[in-house]
Protein backbone atom coordinates (compact mmCIF):
# COMPACT_ATOMS: atom_id res chain seq x y z
CA UNK A 1 0.00 0.00 0.00
CA UNK A 2 1.47 3.33 -1.01
CA UNK A 3 0.71 6.50 0.93
CA UNK A 4 0.04 9.50 -1.32
CA UNK A 5 0.36 12.95 0.15
CA UNK A 6 -1.19 15.79 -1.80
CA UNK A 7 1.02 18.84 -1.99
CA UNK A 8 0.23 22.30 -3.28
CA UNK A 9 2.54 23.59 -6.00
CA UNK A 10 4.20 25.89 -3.43
CA UNK A 11 4.76 23.00 -1.02
CA UNK A 12 6.17 20.86 -3.81
CA UNK A 13 8.62 23.56 -4.95
CA UNK A 14 9.80 24.50 -1.45
CA UNK A 15 9.57 20.98 0.05
CA UNK A 16 8.07 22.72 3.10
CA UNK A 17 4.50 21.93 4.06
CA UNK A 18 2.07 24.26 5.81
CA UNK A 19 2.23 22.27 9.07
CA UNK A 20 6.04 21.81 9.09
CA UNK A 21 8.01 23.45 11.90
CA UNK A 22 11.65 24.53 12.10
CA UNK A 23 13.98 23.25 14.82
CA UNK A 24 16.08 26.01 16.46
CA UNK A 25 19.85 25.54 16.27
CA UNK A 26 22.49 26.96 18.60
CA UNK A 27 26.06 27.02 17.29
CA UNK A 28 28.90 27.05 19.80
CA UNK A 29 32.60 27.33 19.04
CA UNK A 30 35.21 26.54 21.66
CA UNK A 31 38.86 27.58 21.31
CA UNK A 32 41.19 25.11 23.01
CA UNK A 33 44.42 27.08 22.87
CA UNK A 34 46.48 29.16 25.22
CA UNK A 35 46.99 31.76 22.46
CA UNK A 36 44.73 34.81 22.24
CA UNK A 37 42.16 34.74 19.40
CA UNK A 38 42.92 37.61 17.01
CA UNK A 39 40.24 36.89 14.41
CA UNK A 40 36.68 38.23 14.15
CA UNK A 41 34.58 37.96 17.29
CA UNK A 42 31.13 38.33 15.73
CA UNK A 43 29.36 37.70 12.45
CA UNK A 44 29.34 41.36 11.35
CA UNK A 45 33.15 41.44 11.53
CA UNK A 46 33.25 38.49 9.10
CA UNK A 47 30.94 40.08 6.51
CA UNK A 48 31.93 42.47 3.75
CA UNK A 49 28.62 44.32 3.40
CA UNK A 50 28.46 47.56 1.48
CA UNK A 51 24.78 48.22 2.25
CA UNK A 52 24.13 48.54 6.00
CA UNK A 53 20.41 48.02 5.34
CA UNK A 54 21.15 44.31 4.83
CA UNK A 55 22.55 44.05 8.35
CA UNK A 56 19.08 44.77 9.77
CA UNK A 57 18.06 41.35 8.45
CA UNK A 58 21.14 39.50 9.72
CA UNK A 59 21.58 38.56 13.40
CA UNK A 60 25.03 39.53 14.64
CA UNK A 61 25.77 36.48 16.83
CA UNK A 62 28.39 38.14 19.07
CA UNK A 63 30.85 36.08 21.11
CA UNK A 64 30.29 35.76 24.84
Amino acid sequence: MSLKIRLTSEEFLSDFRKGDKLIPIITATVLLSDKEWKGPRNLYDMLDVKDDTLLRFTPNCPSI
